[in-house]
């Protein structure tokens, strides 16, 4: 029986050291739960903080970017102007005011400059018309001024070859009149010269033999010296 109560006894000892034993594990993991809990929540705290960092850069750069984008378009178009300005041409001008239209904003100061080059642009356009028809009525009247001394050289030359015709006609009628007078006056000469025919005791002379008779040929100027007469039948008296 006393047996039996100290094995009782080591028993009840024993049953009550395990549960102390379980007791402690069981506080022992229900800490390193805790712990590892808090551990994790520690962990996510700091991925999401780094998380914020990084989209924090990314936004950072993106607007740095965005600066360095818009300083370039902002140069772009400063050198474009400032060229336009040095050289006012329609292709400059279009070349400064596509880029200053590529810019977002604040750029009323550009425009303004882009709006006087414009206004330069048509000035000298304007200044450039009207050399050229300047020059267009020079060669208008330096060409009506040539026609008209040619025209007026062409009728002093046919003037002055109406009157070398003109002059050439009265030389001609002129010499035309002289000849007549000197063949005039040449004809009783030659009248004088012409040959006719007498008799020895005729009172007549003729052109030919005319009739019986002796005829000999003699001058007329000598027949006449004679004074005898033309022959009726022979010259028709």
């Amino acid at each position: 029986m006393k047996k039996l109560v100290a094995l009782f006894l080591v028993a009840g000892s024993l049953l009550s050291g395990c549960g102390a034993t379980t007791s402690t594990t069981q506080s022992t993991s229900s800490a390193q739960a805790s712990s590892s809990s808090t551990a994790i929540s520690e962990s996510t705290a700091d991925s999401s903080k780094e998380q914020e960092q990084i989209e924090k850069k990314k936004e950072e750069e993106k607007q740095k970017a965005e600066k360095a984008a818009l300083e370039k378009k902002v140069t772009e178009a400063e050198s474009a102007l400032s060229q336009a300005e040095a050289n006012p041409t329609k292709e400059n001008y279009a070349t400064a005011s596509a880029a200053i239209q590529a810019l977002p904003e604040n750029k009323q100061e550009l425009t303004n400059r882009l709006a006087a080059i414009d206004s330069t642009i048509k000035a000298k356009e304007a200044e450039e018309e009207r050399k050229k028809q300047e020059e267009i009525a020079r060669q208008q009247a330096e060409q009506a001024q040539q026609e008209a001394i040619a025209q007026q050289q062409a009728e002093q030359a046919r003037q002055e070859a109406i009157a070398q015709q003109q002059a050439e006609q009265a030389r001609q009628q002129a010499a035309a009149e002289q000849a007549s007078q000197q063949a005039q006056a040449a004809a009783p000469e030659q009248n004088n010269e012409q040959t006719v025919y007498v008799t020895p005791t005729g009172s007549k002379y003729h052109t030919h033999k005319c009739g019986n008779g002796t005829y000999t040929p003699a001058t007329l100027s000598e027949a006449q010296a004679r004074g005898l007469t033309p022959c009726s039948k022979c010259y028709g008296n």
